[in-house]
């Protein structure tokens, strides 16, 4: 670490992420499928740790001779096991993805459109580290 005047301190900073999955899917007829994982994750900065468990679920269908297809995921449903500060609990970052995808029956191209929708823009990784370091100086002034 370095102070306000970059003067080093001697110690390091390290921030690790790891998950850990399994997944699973099905063809449910010739048109449609369906999937979905597990997944520990977890997250280590500098001094802290954070568990979580979580799932995502996927469908899809397409329709070959139509040249059509469309998607849905919706990813990090699930929750804190433990957090980074015992007061500070936070949410998995919730995603809903959508997608359609359409080949016109002549043209070299395919029309697409996808769409995800973030539910918590604000647990930034920037904004994490910050929020750490503020809870650990006000504990050690305790």
């Amino acid at each position: 670490y370095a102070d306000a005047s970059g003067n080093r301190n001697g110690t390091t900073f390290s921030a690790n992420d790891f998950i850990l999955q399994t997944g699973l899917g099905k063809q449910i007829s010739d048109n449609l499928s369906i999937g979905g994982n597990i997944k520990f994750i977890s997250s280590f900065l500098e001094s802290y740790s954070s568990f979580g468990l979580g799932l995502d679920l996927a469908c899809s269908y397409h329709k070959t001779e139509k040249n059509f297809a469309i998607g849905l995921i919706i990813k990090n449903i699930g929750f804190q096991l433990k957090s980074y500060m015992h007061s500070n609990r936070e949410k998995l970052p919730f995603i809903i993805d959508f997608g359609v995808s359409k080949k016109l029956a002549h043209a070299p191209f395919r029309f697409s459109f996808r769409s995800e929708e973030h539910t918590s823009e604000l647990q930034s990784r920037r904004n994490l580290v910050c929020r750490l370091l503020l809870e650990k100086k006000k504990y050690k002034k305790i």
